[in-house]
């Protein structure tokens, strides 16, 4: 079930943003990073990324920008990693977060709310 939601909402989440406007051709080394610090792909093909939400069982969800997708990653980094496209033909869905077992997605007119999201993967939300 989605409900759409109009209410501004502040749910806890991990996020973080990823290379913006990634390309295939980018080169990870082209960025510089301070002494100590290392960088890594921890997903590959996932283009525009922007917004990154891990859920209760560690499915790392995947917000993108200019795609309009939303996609959720089983295992990430991992031997048994799925990559699962959640949902396509979005505005702008660059905003995702996890309250319990919901995920949020913020576009630019509405949120969206995928309950039970890790339960249903596999069902073709």
């Amino acid at each position: 079930m989605i409900r759409k939601t109009t209410l501004a909402l502040c749910a806890p989440a991990v996020l973080a943003f990823a290379a913006g406007g990634a390309h295939a051709d980018f080169d990870i080394g082209e960025i510089r990073l301070p002494p100590g610090f290392e960088i890594e792909e921890y997903v590959s093909g996932l283009r525009n990324a922007r917004g990154l939400a891990i859920g209760e069982n560690g499915t790392l969800f995947v917000g993108t920008r200019n795609v309009g997708k939303v996609y959720a990653v089983r295992d990430p980094g991992g031997p048994g990693q799925e990559v699962i496209e959640l949902a396509s033909r979005l505005i702008l869905p660059n905003g995702v977060a996890v309250r319990g077992s919901s995920l949020f997605v913020a576009e630019v007119h509405r949120i969206l709310e995928y309950e039970n999201i890790e339960q249903r993967l596999g069902e073709g939300i």
